[in-house]
């Protein structure tokens, strides 16, 4: 038996607990695991003034394993999960860069300035936690009637059965799975206090998959494992956005006073299989090959009535992609506490179709799949009698038809769309590194270092937001959600107690993230500034390791830094900030 309480500020209460006990003695055996999760949230809902963004979230988990013998066992599995938790809150971060004019006026800019740009939320006034989500009800008539929702509410139901044999020599081992996500989100993504634009995507998905897969040490050189998976996945999609009556649009006229409802349906139906073996043969007592292939197709049935078209317009469509990926690698053992490795390997992401399309063009048009070639060059070492552990990697990788989530301008009402693209062709390469250094018996540091240089070699975009021109050569941007550097460093001291029995582990530790764009166009809302997080806890644990009380603070220097942002086509911005100084204490329980 064991459990965790965790409380922290702004109302944080998390309740995670899970028993295991036998029901047939050797033979049949369960585990029932909850967690609770309850947050009032960082943010303030400037319409009302209460708390915004929180969490309300209960996950149940029942598994249930049966070894009837030595050679045979199953486990069956169940998860529950019920999350009404609260919309995410955005903040208006529109610029002068924002804003066309689409919409009969000066767009956007003028009327909601953002954060930053000279608005009512201008720094230093402004708050990156107080903002506006106005209710689905304050929105177009018929919005808040299409779904009962004002929040994310997602309900997922799964049951999951593997089975292993150990025959022939080796093991066949069997997962069979069925998965249910029924969701229903509320969306505000510009942060008014007025009805500017919302949406509510529900989304309904059932998947069911099946893999089987031979595994055997054949000498005692060589070892494999070769292997089917299937895959049946169906979507149901239903997209309910209201444009409202504070939206630029409703107030330049180009539409009633009251804004515009607009409604988007469809399905996609995907079935994917694979075949696949991976194999292992030491050539020497050093040095071990590598080798591995899998065979990959899928095909999807696309359906969608686009945004704002009527219901006899339909886009219905069909396609599929198949690909043969592998790999090859070898090992090097250059002494008993240190490897070398090289490894190359191409990868395979299927494409599809955009189903929040706002076009026929988009809907009918599948975008192309990902391939990508990798090689990875790496030093896994323990030194000095084991008192640092240090790895290193090196790596290239060559990206063609790079899938990017984007919103793009397209020239009719509402003027954007959101959709997959195929980002012509990147080239990243950098280097890693992390360590676990042991000074002393009651010293712990740990590290990470890595760089990375990411670039577009060909890639044609949309610029400005104006369809009219066209697309020009893009290369010249940065690969978005990038950064050339990022860092951690920490340091765990251990104080023995020898009166209360147990000890004190004593830790603080840091990251950092170098600047990075969250979108492809670069905008300047969604410019990620580079960040340094200092955190640190004090924890009492006993000597039996049972009983571990701590108290923790997390990015104690107050750091306002975000975690998203979007530019959403020309026409405005916004952005979602990283946590602020958060505090609190856990206890965890183990018998």
């Amino acid at each position: 038996m064991q459990g965790k309480v965790r409380a922290a500020n702004e109302g944080r209460l998390d309740i995670m607990g899970a028993i295991d006990f036998p029901i047939m003695q050797d033979t049949l055996s369960a585990r029932i695991s909850v967690q609770k999760f309850d947050f009032d949230g960082f943010y303030e809902n400037t319409v009302d003034g209460d708390d915004a963004a929180g969490q309300d979230l209960l996950a149940a988990r029942v598994k249930l394993l049966w070894t009837p013998n030595e050679d045979f066992e199953a486990l069956l599995s169940y998860e529950y999960s019920d999350d009404t938790s609260d919309s995410p809150m955005v903040i208006n971060t529109t610029t002068a860069q924002d804003g066309n004019g689409f919409y009969g006026g000066d767009g956007f800019y003028p009327v909601y300035p953002g954060r930053g740009a000279n608005g009512p939320a201008n720094v230093p006034l402004g708050d990156p936690f107080k903002s506006g989500l106005v209710s689905p009800e304050a929105h177009t008539p018929g919005f808040a009637e299409a779904k009962n929702t004002d929040g994310h509410d997602e309900d997922i139901n799964g049951i999951y059965l593997t089975l292993g044999w150990s025959v022939l020599g080796g093991n066949i081992t069997s997962i069979t799975g069925y998965r249910d996500v029924d969701s229903d989100y509320y969306n505000d993504y510009v942060g008014q206090n007025v009805p500017v634009y919302a949406t509510i995507r529900s989304v309904y998905r059932d998947t069911w998959s099946q893999e089987l897969r031979f595994a055997q040490q054949a000498t005692d050189d060589f070892n494999y494992v070769v292997g089917l998976y299937y895959q049946e996945n169906n979507l149901d999609y239903e997209n309910y956005t209201s444009l409202g009556s504070a939206h630029p649009g409703t107030l330049g006229g180009v539409w009633g006073p009251e804004g515009l409802f607009l409604t988007a349906d469809g399905s996609q139906d995907t079935e994917a299989w694979a075949v696949f073996a991976d194999g292992h043969y030491s050539l020497t007592d050093g040095i071990r090959l590598t080798l591995g292939a899998r065979y990959s197709d899928e095909e999807k049935d696309f359906d969608l009535r686009p945004l704002g078209f009527p219901e006899i317009g339909r886009a219905v469509e069909n396609d599929s992609w198949d690909d043969v990926t592998y790999r090859a690698g070898l090992d090097y053992a250059l002494n008993d506490n240190m490897l070398a490795y090289l490894t190359y390997a191409t990868g395979f992401k299927s494409g599809g179709f955009n189903e929040q399309a706002g076009t026929f063009e988009s809907a009918s048009a599948s975008f192309d799949p990902e391939e990508a070639d990798s090689f990875e060059l790496g030093l896994k070492s323990d030194l000095f009698d084991n008192t640092l552990r240090l790895n290193l990697a090196a790596f290239y990788v060559e990206y063609s038809d790079l899938q990017l989530d984007t919103v793009v301008p397209i020239d009719q009402a509402p003027g954007q769309e959101s959709r997959v693209t195929n980002a012509g062709e990147v080239t990243s390469w950098g280097v890693e590194a992390d360590f676990l250094w042991l000074p002393t018996d009651r010293l712990t540091i740990v590290g990470t270092l890595g760089y990375l240089d990411s670039e577009y070699d060909d890639f044609d975009c949309n610029l400005d937001g104006d369809v009219s021109n066209g697309t020009e050569d893009c290369t010249v941007l940065d690969v978005k959600r990038a950064p050339e550097w990022t860092a951690s460093l920490g340091a765990t001291f251990n104080i023995p107690l020898e009166k209360w029995g147990g000890g004190l582990d004593m830790n603080v530790n840091g990251t950092y993230t170098d600047e990075f764009y969250n979108d492809i166009l670069n905008t300047e809302a969604s410019t990620h500034e580079d960040v340094a997080l200092l955190n640190a806890s004090i924890s009492y644990l006993t000597s039996n390791e049972k009983v571990r009380v701590s108290l923790y603070g997390r990015n104690l220097t107050d750091e306002e830094y975000q975690t998203s942002g979007l530019g959403a086509a020309n026409l405005w911005s916004f952005s979602t900030y990283g946590n602020p100084q958060t505090y609190g204490i856990e206890v965890d329980l183990r018998f």
